[in-house]
């Protein structure tokens, strides 16, 4: 009778969780889709350009990131339902998915680079998305490294 009743609670926090998450599978998708070639072309610079093997290391990162934004695009989603407020929650997990989707992709296209190095159409996006430009621009650099030795 007991394990009944728990089986019961156990379905309906399932089923609760479930219908929270429903709006916003095609983020999850598309963070796997990123972490699956943010981890590829990862291992084929390693391979080809750094001669290394398949590192633990690097694999065990990329997918801890991947749970963490994971993790919190949900947790934002279940929030933003439990407060009857998935149109705010969807937003928040767009640009939950953006800022993943900016890192790894950023992290690709230099591996990618890597790999590539005639491809001159990967050099200029890591160029522009890494704001490699801004080491043009002695000022704005200026900026960029004291903000970051501030953080340190």
């Amino acid at each position: 009778m007991l394990s009944s009743t728990i089986k019961q609670i156990f379905v309906a926090i399932l089923s609760s969780i479930t219908a929270a998450l429903t709006s916003v599978h095609a983020t999850f998708a598309i963070m796997l889709i990123m972490f699956v070639a943010d981890f590829f072309f990862g291992i084929i610079s390693g391979w080809i350009v750094n001669g290394e093997g398949f590192r633990w290391k690097k694999g065990l990162v990329a997918a801890i990131a991947l749970i963490i934004y994971a993790s919190i695009a949900a947790l934002v989603a279940i929030i933003g339902h439990l407060m009857d407020d998935i149109t705010m929650a969807q937003y928040a997990v767009k640009a939950i998915t953006y800022i993943y989707i900016y890192i790894t992709g950023t992290n690709t296209l230099k591996n990618l680079c890597r790999i590539f190095p005639g491809i001159r159409l990967f050099h200029a996006l890591y160029w522009l998305l890494s704001f490699e430009f801004a080491k043009k621009f002695p000022e704005l650099h200026k900026n960029l490294t004291e903000k970051k030795e501030l953080e340190n």
